[in-house]
């Protein structure tokens, strides 16, 4: 009697019992737990652009503000949030979208995982999905880019299903998820480059109904090519070189950001020295007993010796691998782009291939390899539901501004020092503060030089309070010649970027110092 080897995509795989999936189960749950307890954070920066859209009163107003030079991402994720928008302006509600696509997105990957390398690898890989800090940060995020990793990975799915039997409605449901991925993010290109080309190079006999389905998904997309278009030449492209050039240093900072922090932390910041130092020994192990297992057995993983598992391997990588070299490129070619936000759409990809170097070993380096990778990956989940490393808390600064500043006293905000759009108004990324206050209050938003003068005299004979980020309060405080008096009233709020309040009392018939920056 001959032993019966399960793998991947087989006929035992497809009819296991259901109780078989209590551990993928358990683990969406743990998921989707650690993405519910973080959703109520503070809206900002570019979420504030979404905000901004969601409340728009109109379908056609926020389509058409979708269109503009402000917003160059397409319409899709907007759209939904929109919609949510509808029920309620909170941010349990706005977030919706990304935090149901990023908790979905869990399960995907075990199924990815499960068709292409087999259960161990697959739960490994949901586990590490579950847990990761940078999937968690971008499944509250009011951007588009949990819903964009949501579609590929989706796309990729229905790809291997569609190449393993060839029928019509996977090559349609794989068409259709790369259609939703352009229309939700441009970086989806990537990865859909990606898998088209592995098919063309591995799967000659798919490459007739590859095509014609990726025809299909470009003939859908047809209606936003002209906002294709006008995003490629907004103004708005060359914004990240002015913070963020690409090079050296944060090409290797933001990798690791992508694949084991958040967008707000390096690695050695997010998880400190020795957990940082635990991961790479993780990864180190699993790399060295690979190369042990592959000499071996020729392949990762469970049992069973599949010709296709390399060209599995192969799409893997290559999904994983397609966003930051893409992106890199795009960056040394034209405009920089290079940001974990601009990766993400590969960060599933790398989830499985991480999961499968840690199972490819003998079981000595398998179980020191995952015990120290998914340690460190907990430590991260864990450390994301400390305040001190989630967004900035402009929730509590509103609540202190409400409970501390007077009928006559001032606010300057100052998070948008120097922001304004084509039409003289303020960049609404910089309306963190405002939407948070539940009293009216004089808010000067200091978008230039003017209004920060204008907001000294205003205040005087009351107290002026400076709110934004701890260098540009004491930049305006130095400006405003307030750095020999010490503050009526001081509070600081840690986060991503830790928010100071500094209140001064003006004299009567006091004027601006000269000219502020």
């Amino acid at each position: 009697m001959t032993e019966s080897i399960e793998t991947p995509g087989s006929s035992a795989a497809r009819g296991r019992n259901p109780m078989a999936y209590l551990p993928i189960g358990l683990v969406v749950l743990l998921g989707a737990g650690l993405r519910i307890a973080q959703i109520d954070q503070s809206f900002i920066t570019d979420e504030m652009w979404s905000y901004h859209e969601a409340t728009l009163p109109t379908f056609g107003g926020m389509l058409d503000f979708v269109r503009g030079d402000e917003e160059i991402t397409p319409p899709l994720f907007t759209i939904l949030a929109w919609l949510a928008g509808r029920i309620s302006d909170s941010a349990e509600v706005l977030r919706l979208p990304s935090l149901l696509s990023g908790i979905v997105t869990i399960p995907i990957v075990y199924a990815i995982g499960d068709r292409t390398l087999g259960r161990r690898v697959a739960v490994t890989a949901a586990v590490l999905a579950a847990l990761s800090p940078f999937l968690t940060w971008f499944s509250i995020e009011l951007r588009a880019y949990s819903l964009a990793i949501m579609f590929v990975s989706l796309s990729t799915l229905c790809l291997l299903l569609a190449v393993e039997d060839n029928r019509f409605r996977w090559w349609a449901c794989y068409a259709a998820a790369s259609c939703a991925a352009m229309y939700t993010h441009y970086t989806s290109a990537y990865v859909l480059l990606a898998q088209l080309a592995w098919v063309l190079v591995l799967v000659p006999a798919s490459r007739r109904p590859v095509l014609l389905a990726n025809v299909a998904a470009a003939v859908a997309f047809l209606p936003w090519l002209p906002g294709l278009i006008d995003d490629l030449g907004s103004p708005s492209q060359g914004i990240i070189g002015r913070f963020a050039p690409f090079g050296w240093h944060n090409a290797v900072a933001f990798t690791g950001q992508f694949a084991f922090a958040n967008p707000a932390f390096t690695v050695r910041d997010y998880l400190g020295l020795g957990v940082e130092l635990a991961l790479f020994l993780g990864l180190a192990v699993g790399a060295v007993g690979a190369v042990i297992g592959w000499r071996g057995r020729g392949q990762p993983g469970d049992a069973g010796t599949e010709p296709s598992r390399t060209r599995d391997l192969v799409l893997l990588v290559a999904v994983a691998c397609a966003a930051p070299v893409c992106v890199a490129l795009v960056s040394l070619l034209s405009s920089d782009q290079f940001l974990p936000r601009n990766l993400a759409t590969s960060a599933p990809g790398l989830l499985i291939c991480i999961a499968a170097l840690l199972c490819a070993g003998p079981l000595v380096t398998r179980v020191v390899s995952t015990v120290l990778v998914v340690g460190a990956f907990a430590f991260g989940a864990v450390r994301g539901l400390d305040p001190d490393y989630q967004r900035m808390h402009y929730d509590e600064a509103g609540s202190y501004i409400d409970a501390t500043v007077g009928p006559d006293d001032v606010v300057l905000d100052i998070a948008g020092l120097g922001g304004l759009q084509a039409d003289g108004e303020p960049i609404p990324a910089f309306d963190s503060l405002d939407i948070q206050l539940r009293k009216p209050h004089q808010i000067v938003d200091s978008a230039t030089g003017e209004e920060v003068q204008a907001a000294y005299t205003m205040a005087a004979g009351s107290r002026l309070f400076l709110v934004g980020t701890t260098p540009l309060v004491e930049l305006i405080r130095s400006a405003l010649e307030l750095d020999g008096e010490p503050p009526v009233e001081q509070r600081s709020f840690e986060g991503s970027m830790p928010l100071l309040i500094e209140a001064f009392d003006i004299p009567h018939g006091a004027t601006a110092p000269g000219p502020t920056p």
